[in-house]
């Protein structure tokens, strides 16, 4: 559990829950009792509570070559990040001297990987102020996802992926009845009658139901 220390007395400690991954508020309070930090690890946050390291990932189609938008990905974090960064240095700085302990550089970095299920992403880390954590994220994930979906219309396998051509309609025979009578078939559907059998048949000339022998050339009424 995270959260800010708001009282505390002899036997317990209240505190104010944080939302997970960030020092905002969540509404409730706990009362915790103090025999509980004999037993578990307890962690100061109060030095790290105006600047956080905040990591967030951005995944794309498989398709997609996201390292070879590396520089512009880059270019787009330093536009964002840009004006933060030489605070965040001093902060930093300020961090290691409170706490006596070296943490991570305040240098943005952009990592690529995959998910599980194979498809690129790349994950952006900044070491920025807590509460423009989410703007920054925001911010940095519009402008990304702009320059996908610019790069897959430039591509022109990307376009015929996403709108593949028609398919041509079947092909049509033509054939000719035991009468002389031309007609046009394609592949049967569910929807069309069943066959009739072999040598039997309705003569479109009589309007009655003929048999054809196979000896002979001509059809016979029944």
């Amino acid at each position: 559990m995270r959260g800010e220390v708001v009282d505390h007395t002899l036997l317990a400690t209240m505190i104010q829950e944080f939302q997970p991954n960030s020092f905002h508020y969540t509404g409730r309070t706990a009362h915790v009792p103090n025999s509980v930090f004999f037993t578990s690890p307890i962690r100061n946050l109060t030095v790290v509570r105006d600047y956080t390291f905040h990591s967030f990932a951005i995944t794309a189609q498989a398709d997609t070559d996201l390292p070879a938008l590396e520089a512009e990905i880059a270019a787009i974090v330093e536009r964002r990040y840009g004006p933060h960064h030489e605070e965040a240095v001093r902060a930093n700085a300020r961090i290691e001297r409170r706490s006596g302990v070296d943490i991570l550089d305040p240098e943005s970095r952009i990592r690529f990987s995959t998910t599980d299920l194979g498809k690129p992403r790349v994950t952006v880390s900044l070491f920025c102020p807590t509460n423009l954590a989410e703007a920054l994220e925001d911010a940095v994930t519009r402008d990304v996802m702009s320059l996908i979906h610019a790069a897959r219309r430039k591509d022109p396998a990307a376009r015929e992926e996403a709108c593949p051509p028609a398919r041509p309609p079947l092909p049509m025979k033509r054939g000719k009845s035991k009468c002389g009578i031309s007609s046009l078939s394609s592949t049967r559907s569910a929807s069309s009658p069943p066959p009739q059998r072999p040598g039997f048949g309705i003569c479109p000339e009589r309007g009655r139901c003929v048999v054809s022998r196979a000896m002979k050339s001509s059809t016979t009424p029944i």
